[in-house]
């Protein structure tokens, strides 16, 4: 193996191995217009003639083929920035509430339990609890706030998204009896239904135990039944 030469300005620089010229070239501190010549010959080239660069040692050109193939697989890979659609709290992640419930499962049906329904449905009344306050609080008739609260909650909300808050933190829904997602005009009529429930000293809640699908008479009246995700 030749040892070698090279200018660096006016300087002649070396002998070194042709390893460690094409090392050098690597690192950058030799281009292919650097003029060099052989130990043995006074003819100076520059040293993107010589085909030194091509003639690397097998081992090292596979390490460094190893490191590109892994820099292009990390530069293809997705990167998700730091935010709202990484936040999570109590397990909860903050993008969940963007996922629209599935209806016409193939799935089994896993209906959801009275307790998890009760959780859910504890959870939705704290959050309307919470708007009637500070709507009450600004504007008369805590009647007709309580009605417009419920309504845009239960009725729209639930029909635009798919859940409540309550039923989206415990990972359930409504569903049709046969499998199709509620109209507006069924969670209209389900809302003032549960209202009767709740009327009659919460009977139309508690026959749920007894159902094989838990209903309650709101969802025995229009047809419906809570699922698991």
């Amino acid at each position: 193996m030749a040892n070698w030469f090279m200018k660096h300005g006016s300087k002649e620089v070396g002998p070194g191995t042709e390893d460690q010229l094409r090392s050098a070239f690597a690192k950058g501190k030799v281009t292919n217009d650097t003029m060099v010549r052989q130990e043995d010959s006074t003819e100076w080239m520059k040293f993107g003639v010589t085909g030194l660069r091509d003639q690397g040692d097998p081992i090292t050109e596979t390490k460094e083929k190893s490191v590109r193939e892994k820099q292009r697989e990390f530069q293809s890979e997705p990167v998700q920035t730091a935010g709202l659609s990484n936040f999570s709290m109590s397990g909860i992640r903050a993008d969940m509430f963007r996922k629209k419930p599935t209806y016409n499962s193939p799935n089994p049906v896993v209906f959801a339990s009275f307790v998890e329904r009760f959780v859910a449905l504890v959870i939705d009344l704290i959050i309307l609890s919470i708007c009637n306050f500070i709507l009450t609080s600004i504007i008369f008739g805590g009647f007709f706030v309580s009605l417009f609260t419920g309504v845009a909650y239960f009725v729209v909300l639930q029909h635009q998204w798919g859940y409540t808050v309550g039923r989206k933190i415990m990972g359930m829904h409504v569903e049709m009896d046969s499998r199709d997602r509620p109209s507006l005009g069924v969670f209209g009529t389900r809302y003032l239904s549960q209202i009767l429930s709740a009327l009659i000293l919460l009977v139309g809640f508690f026959i749920a135990f007894g159902d094989s699908k838990v209903r309650t008479l709101h969802d025995r009246l229009v047809g419906t039944f809570v699922v698991k995700e």
